[in-house]
């Protein structure tokens, strides 16, 4: 007689995580759970122009209704001052790894579990969110948050008239965790899966962290690895 389930239960398969590395690097975090995070400042100022984006740390939010006679508003927005990313790949492609000027990697096989014994060893950590990278032509979040008003109109603008609580108001609604996924068209074939995690400071260079309860999540990368692309 086949098993029935009273109740619905729902899953969600978290994908494997690559992340490129030297060998070197990687034989460390397998030895003492070694971790380098990335700030969103040092994103933006990579040396390496295939890691390079200018762009990071810096989102448009655009705000747009056809409610009221309609209104749109763009607002140019920072991010990321108090967060670490750890950057990898769902895509197990030796080219992808070669890219990167890498020849070794670490796999993340439970990127949820990994996240939390980074947290736990993070100073000032307040939560972590993590997902793939959205790739878009213009790096914008669009809402539409129905007719606001901003103290003045399209006839008689004048910035020192604005109602800086509306302003601010939106500008937080919009500014959602979206922003720390959204990259350039350009990057697209990275396929990237980023894991971030929100302290109280983060400086304006890389983290190291030993985080050694990771590595239960984690093994080495191999070239033959069975879901991988090949060449």
């Amino acid at each position: 007689m086949p098993l029935v389930s009273i109740e619905p239960r729902f899953g969600v398969r978290t994908p494997r995580v690559y992340r490129f590395l030297q060998k070197q690097y990687v034989d460390k975090f397998f030895e003492t759970g070694e971790l380098l995070l990335g700030s969103f400042l040092h994103f933006a100022s990579h040396p390496d122009e295939t890691r390079f984006d200018g762009a990071e740390g810096a989102v448009t939010l655009v705000h747009r209704t056809d409610r009221g006679g309609g209104q749109t508003v763009l607002m140019d927005a920072g991010f990321g001052e108090s967060a670490y990313a750890l950057c990898g790949s769902v895509n197990p492609s030796v080219s992808t790894r070669n890219k990167f000027g890498a020849d070794s990697g670490i796999v993340i096989t439970d990127p949820v579990a990994f996240a939390r014994e980074v947290a736990n060893v993070l100073p000032g950590f307040r939560r972590t969110v993590q997902g793939p990278c959205s790739y878009q032509g213009y790096r914008a979040i669009e809402s539409d948050l129905g007719h606001i008003d901003f103290g003045c109109n399209e006839e008689t603008s004048d910035p020192s008239k604005l109602d800086q609580g509306a302003v601010q108001q939106a500008f937080s609604t919009m500014l959602t965790e979206d922003a720390y996924f959204i990259k350039h068209s350009d990057f697209h074939a990275e396929c990237e899966y980023r894991v971030v995690w929100e302290v109280d400071h983060v400086a304006d260079r890389p983290r190291i962290v030993n985080a050694p309860g990771a590595r239960k999540y984690c093994r080495r990368w191999e070239d033959l690895e069975w879901i991988g692309f090949g060449a």
